[in-house]
């Protein structure tokens, strides 16, 4: 995977790859992952010539 972007806030995960036929499984697969793991919402959005993920963690402890 190449040329992505990852923003890692308290509240929020964005992860962002250029958009290509190969971008899109690992996408699901992150997206798979991270649903299976906090059960919490992902919202998927094109920004340009890129795609991206915005993960919302759920309150957790701090």
């Amino acid at each position: 995977m190449e040329d992505f972007t990852l923003d890692v806030g308290i509240k929020k995960t964005y992860l962002c790859i250029k958009s290509s036929k190969e971008s899109f499984p690992v996408l699901a697969k992150v997206v798979e992952f991270f649903i299976k793991v906090y059960g919490a919402t992902v919202t998927m959005y094109r920004k340009g010539d890129k795609v991206c993920l915005e993960l919302v963690t759920p309150k957790r402890e701090l």
